[in-house]
């Protein structure tokens, strides 16, 4: 018989072994659920991993959020970011779920996963060109707050990295305290650092700012020492940031000359992203020296050449060599030859209107390339902003080549967006349109009854007109035959006038006596205008014009010579009249009537058929007409169909005789009106 010691020991003993098995099943159960979660954890995440679109992303966050822990919600951020947009993102509800669910989670998420979701931010708000959209403001303000919060739980990499996308993003949000309280806190930390990004990230926040923080001098330091160690691609990252720098300092300089020096001997193996923004740099940072130019120059010729480019690459190379004053036609012409063999690629507005503005701004003209482009830009005109409006219509004014279909879809979108053009802008519209001599109805009138509501509300600083710009718009008006005496009175005033003439350049000049005379001819009442010592100081300025002779003028003048009919006339070579440049005079001896000739060159003409005058040559000819003159004009382009000299004087007489008749029907008509 067992007794009741041993009894209670034997219990004892099964009861420890049974609550030992117990344990060891429970145990055992945990882990096989830990292991589960885990294993569904890490699915998710692959799944989020290969999504290959914005789309796809979003369907998973919506059929399992409920799984979705603050790791899935950093790195889906992180993927929507890094594939191409397919919609707004910021319309999407689902989207917007997905950061409200942020917002509540952001206090209680890793670092690791914060800086991944700021990241993500600012690659989405990079898309944006205008105003940041709402959802990415509060989110990232959210952000920028806990950061402040949790600063010292930041590792000195993440900060640096957060501290960039917050200037990417918003940067009016990284206030001077902010910056102050990083700059305290990594300063001793930055020298030691052996990574380069953080590097270049930090001093990229704290290199625009002009106050004195305590880390900058360590920064350029460090920068200075790990700038050999740089890639193509670091060195033309950092570049692009200090060309937007807006100050000049010593160090500043002596890291550009570093780096341009490290860079050169890699031209030859990076690629064309990387080629592009050196150049670019370049230009903004309005570098002189040749021999680095050229040899940016030499290779870019090499990488166009070599086959199909990126047309966000070609505008960019275009404006960039522009900036910097490259006048080798080679390289636009390869750029031009890009673009007609991908004409039927989709490009967008921005790149094709930095082409052509650089193309004009260059005097590169291609025929072949402006019709590629203004085909394209025809589709895609309600795309364009109102810069691209006037940046557009101004390349093509300043080549003379006319496209009236896109010409009249832009005066239209003008007239829609009038309102939201500044004053210069609108100055540049009307000269594009009166110097290509296009006119659109009523658009003149709508442009005057605008710029004169500007001059009465002045409350707003783009609303107000520069004097050359009033005097641009003013001319342009009258080229267009538009004679606003609100306007006119304006420029014409002697006060306006004593201040203008001070500075005023010779075209300038020319311009106001020019507004001057067709205010004359007009019989347009307004006081004021050009009194004898201003008319001597235009006299000063006409005088000084060169009076070279081309080769063209010297044959017309030699084919009248050599005519049948040479007794009929009286010839004088005079290079200036009343203002005007010309070319001869021709007296005829039978009617006793004077005919200025004129022999104009491509310069007078559209660069394209049907090849009509330009606004400056109209004006020229219609004060010439009103001055009782008859009107003879040569062109260019007749004249290099005439196979012969009996053909070039035969067309000469046609031209002065059709020229004449048409004068005395005027002058019959006029007198039996009286």
């Amino acid at each position: 018989m067992i007794k009741p010691i041993e009894t209670r020991i034997v219990n004892n003993f099964f009861n420890r072994t049974r609550h030992a098995k117990q344990s060891i099943l429970i145990r055992q159960f945990k882990s096989s659920e830990i292991n589960q979660v885990s294993h569904k954890k890490m699915a998710l995440t692959s799944e989020i991993q290969k999504a290959d679109s914005q789309t796809a992303v979003l369907d998973i966050f919506w059929k399992k959020r409920h799984s979705f822990d603050n790791v899935h919600l950093s790195k889906s951020f992180k993927k929507l970011a890094k594939l191409p947009n397919e919609t707004s993102l910021t319309n999407n509800p689902v989207f917007m779920d997905m950061c409200k669910l942020i917002e509540t989670r952001i206090q209680i998420m890793s670092t690791r996963s914060i800086e991944e979701i700021t990241y993500a931010i600012s690659k989405l708000v990079n898309r944006y060109d205008e105003k940041l959209p709402l959802v990415y403001g509060s989110l990232s303000t959210i952000i920028f707050d806990m950061v402040t919060e949790r600063m010292k739980e930041f590792k000195f990499m993440q900060l640096a990295c957060l501290c960039f996308c917050f200037q990417e993003i918003n940067h009016h949000i990284l206030s001077s305290v902010f910056l102050s309280r990083v700059s305290d806190f990594l300063n001793d930390q930055v020298l030691d650092c052996t990574k380069i990004w953080p590097i270049i990230q930090l001093y990229s926040v704290y290199g625009k700012r002009q106050e004195d923080f305590s880390i900058r001098d360590n920064l350029e330091k460090r920068l200075l020492y790990l700038i050999p160690r740089f890639t193509s691609y670091q060195i033309a990252f950092i570049l692009t940031i200090i060309a937007k720098f807006n100050y000049v300092s010593y160090s500043v300089d002596y890291i550009i000359e570093k780096l341009i020096r490290y860079a050169l001997p890699l031209l030859g193996k990076c690629n064309l992203h990387d080629l592009s923004n050196f150049i670019w740099s370049l230009a903004k940072l309005e570098y002189s020296r040749e021999d680095v130019i050229q040899e940016h120059l030499h290779y870019a010729i090499k990488a166009l050449s070599d086959g199909i480019v990126s047309s966000k690459y070609l505008a960019k190379l275009a404006w960039s060599f522009t900036k910097l004053g490259i006048s080798d036609q080679k390289v636009y012409a390869l750029i031009s030859g890009q673009i007609i063999s991908n004409s039927n690629s989709s490009m967008q507005v921005r790149y094709l209107v930095n082409i052509v503005w650089a193309f004009a701004a260059s005097g590169y003209l291609d025929l072949v390339c402006y019709d590629t482009i203004c085909k394209s830009l025809l589709q895609k005109t309600e795309q364009m902003n109102e810069q691209d409006i006037v940046n557009t219509v101004w390349a093509l004014a300043s080549m003379g080549y006319r496209n009236d279909k896109l010409l009249y879809k832009l005066a239209e979108l003008f007239i829609r967006r009038i309102n939201h053009i500044d004053s210069q802008n609108l100055s540049t519209f009307t000269w594009s349109f009166a110097t290509l001599q296009y006119h659109v109805p009523h658009l003149y009138d709508i442009i005057t009854t605008e710029a004169i509501k500007r001059i009465k509300l002045t409350s707003s600083v783009s609303s107000r007109f520069q004097p050359d710009r009033l005097l641009i718009l003013v001319w342009s008006l009258i080229v267009a035959s538009i004679y606003s005496e609100t306007l006119i009175k304006i420029v014409l005033h002697p006060i306006f006038i004593d201040r203008y003439l001070e500075g005023a350049s010779k075209l300038q000049r020319c311009q106001l006596y020019q507004i001057n005379m067709a205010v004359k001819l007009n019989d347009t009442e307004v006081k004021g205008g050009l009194n004898p010592s201003h008319l001597y100081c235009f006299y000063q300025t006409f005088v000084g014009r060169p009076t070279s002779t081309s080769e063209f003028e010297s044959d017309v003048l030699s084919c009248l010579i050599s005519s049948s009919r040479i007794r009929d006339f009286i010839l004088t070579n005079i290079k200036f009249y009343f203002g005007q440049s010309i070319d001869f005079v021709i007296k005829i001896r039978a009617s006793n009537r004077s005919c200025i000739k004129k022999a104009d060159g491509p310069s007078h003409f559209s660069s394209n058929e049907p090849y009509t005058n330009l606004g400056q040559s109209s004006l020229k000819q219609n004060f010439l007409r009103r001055m009782g003159f008859i009107f003879v004009q040569a062109a260019y382009h007749d004249w290099l169909r005439l196979n012969n000299k009996e053909e070039k004087i035969s067309y000469l007489l046609q031209k002065i005789d059709a020229e004449l008749k048409i004068h005395l029907d005027a002058s019959s008509k006029s007198l039996s009106c009286v």
